[in-house]
């Protein structure tokens, strides 16, 4: 069996700032940082081989704070990364509403339909989430693995775990920043969901 964590990146000054950013760079937030603080705690004495991480700075630090007292193997994977959301990159949601009105009614009603100019597809991050993270499962066989993301592919992702059609996106809800989650695989890469979005490191119920 390979056990697979999910974790999405800490608090970041977007997240707060109220922008949409997909593949555009920005800090963690000193809230942020008391988040991984306590990831670091949560994960201290579970076993892990190695950590896989979007190679966006939110998703490198919250890798780094997972591994601290381990040492083992951070590796960049670039099928990791959040969508690019195109001509959406770094601008406020409130914007976008004024700028895009009919897109925007796609993305808060349809995801799985929205795109915007230059921006991939959500049907292009589902089936690349699936396909990066079945090659991590293969080169890890019976290793528990950390895989460090974002909230856009990651609901792309857990869509595709529990089984629904891509067309079902919306009923996935985003997972919270440090959020954990368990994933099993076995040898023949059937999957079972142990947890998801776990924030009891935070203090949460």
């Amino acid at each position: 069996m390979t056990n697979v964590y999910f974790i999405r990146h800490a608090q970041s000054t977007a997240n707060v700032n109220g922008y949409c950013y997909g593949i555009s760079e920005c800090d963690v937030t000193d809230f942020g940082k008391e988040q991984l603080e306590r990831l670091s705690q949560r994960f201290k004495d579970i076993h892990i081989d190695i950590i896989y991480t979007s190679p966006m700075k939110r998703t490198l630090a919250t890798a780094k704070a997972v591994n601290k007292y381990h040492g083992v193997p951070i590796v960049e994977e670039k099928g990791l990364i959040e969508i690019n959301a195109g001509e959406w990159e770094m601008k406020r949601w409130e914007d976008l509403e004024r700028m895009f009105p009919e897109e925007f009614e796609t993305w808060k009603s349809r995801p799985h339909l929205w795109s915007s100019s230059g921006s991939e597809t959500m049907a292009e991050v589902y089936i690349r989430m699936q396909k990066t993270v079945e090659d991590i499962v293969r080169a890890n066989k019976n290793k528990t693995v950390v895989i460090v993301s974002h909230a856009c592919v990651l609901s792309n992702y857990f869509c595709m775990a529990k089984g629904l059609p891509h067309d079902r996106l919306i009923e996935v809800k985003l997972m919270s920043n440090t959020g954990v989650s368990l994933v099993e695989y076995d040898d023949d890469l059937n999957l079972r969901i142990v947890y998801e979005n776990d924030t009891r490191h935070l203090g949460d119920d």
